[in-house]
């Protein structure tokens, strides 16, 4: 007799097949939740931990890669910004300075001028004070003089006014 397989259970002789089949599935499952908890969930927990620790890593550094590059990024932004900030502040401070070196100079200068002028018309008051007090002696030493040169006495009149020539000495007139 030859015998074909089935994919079938085999009927054994006097027992119901419902209750093979419960006995069965009963069977089943019992390996299943065993297998489950005892190999397959502890097995799976720890594929998911090497996969944390290799390519969750991977992935983590990859992400603070592209965090960092983003704040890298926002640090250059914000110093090129600082950045600008400080130049506009040196140059506002820059030109105030300048500003208040030029009025500073220019009053020094005023002032100065001032006192120049000043100087200036008392040096001119004193030649003219001097020229009045030395008019008087002026025939006296030309008298003199002459005379020297020429070897007898010479007087000179006594009323001399001096004549204003384009230069700053002046001559007698006699």
């Amino acid at each position: 007799m030859h015998h074909e397989p089935s994919l079938l259970p085999a009927l054994m002789e006097g027992t119901y097949i419902p209750l093979k089949m419960l006995i069965q599935m009963g069977i089943f499952f019992a390996s299943w939740a065993t297998l489950h908890f005892l190999v397959f969930k502890p097995y799976v927990g720890l594929i998911k931990k090497r996969k944390e620790k290799t390519t969750g890593l991977l992935e983590k550094a990859e992400k603070e890669k592209v965090e960092a590059a983003h704040l890298r990024e926002k640090y250059e932004a914000f110093m090129k910004a600082e950045r600008k900030k400080i130049v506009n502040l040196t140059d506002e401070k820059r030109k105030k300075i300048n500003e208040e070196e030029r009025e500073i100079v220019s009053g020094a200068r005023d002032e100065m001028g001032g006192q120049l002028n000043a100087l200036r018309e008392k040096i001119r008051t004193e030649i003219e004070s001097a020229r009045k007090e030395l008019m008087p002696q002026v025939g006296e030493y030309s008298s003199h003089i002459v005379s020297k040169l020429v070897g007898y006495t010479v007087k000179v009149p006594l009323n001399v006014e001096p004549k204003k020539s384009k230069g700053s000495e002046s001559t007698v007139r006699g």
